[in-house]
């Protein structure tokens, strides 16, 4: 039985090399090549048209978990800009979810929804502070990154079981230092 392996990923080289390769195995499994995937729209991909009935579903979710009413708005224009079309989704799974139930409805002093990081861990198995920080809710870049949001994503991994609470302050620590070696970023403490 032949074994071809195919090498894929986000960059334009390996996509183009992606489709070079499912193009020549389809061709000699005899199986169509359906689309190529620049064709294709990303996960999440809202398009404009779509977009006031994505705020305003959101906004309803999003109002369901708590999200107090002087924040609703950016909360939903925050979630729409990070998750598009899959913002509705996001405050889905909190109320979904009965780990997180007793987890309060925003992230430290961040303003942002504990939904999304609810959501990350359930939907893209986020399973670290790194993961939440620097690649799933992108928080690294906020100049504002403060101790208390650290805190309370870090409450979330616990109330998700992927942090022990006698190693949540390790890890707090540990991302710190991270943080500051490898970004220079100095966390706001209050």
């Amino acid at each position: 039985m032949p074994t071809w392996s195919i090498v894929g990923g986000k960059l334009t080289t390996c996509r183009s090399l992606a489709e070079e390769s499912v193009q020549k195995i389809f061709a000699e499994l005899e199986v169509p090549v359906v689309d190529a995937a620049r064709q294709r729209v990303l996960p999440g991909c809202l398009e404009e048209s779509d977009r006031e009935e994505c705020f305003c579903q959101t906004r309803e979710f999003a109002m369901k978990t708590g999200v107090p009413e002087a924040s609703v708005d950016s909360v939903v224009q925050w979630t729409v800009g990070l998750f598009g079309a899959r913002a509705p989704a996001v405050f889905e799974t909190m109320k979904q979810c009965p780990q997180a139930t007793e987890l309060p409805p925003l992230i430290g002093d961040s303003g942002l929804p504990t939904a999304a990081a609810v959501f990350v861990i359930e939907k893209e198995w986020a399973v670290s502070l790194g993961d939440l920080i620097e690649r799933r809710l992108m928080v690294v870049f906020d100049p504002r990154l403060s101790l208390a949001t650290l805190q309370d994503l870090a409450d979330v991994l616990v109330a998700m079981g992927h942090l022990q609470r006698s190693d949540r302050e390790s890890a707090i620590t540990k991302e710190i230092t991270h943080l500051q070696e490898y970004y220079g970023k100095e966390i706001v403490s209050q």
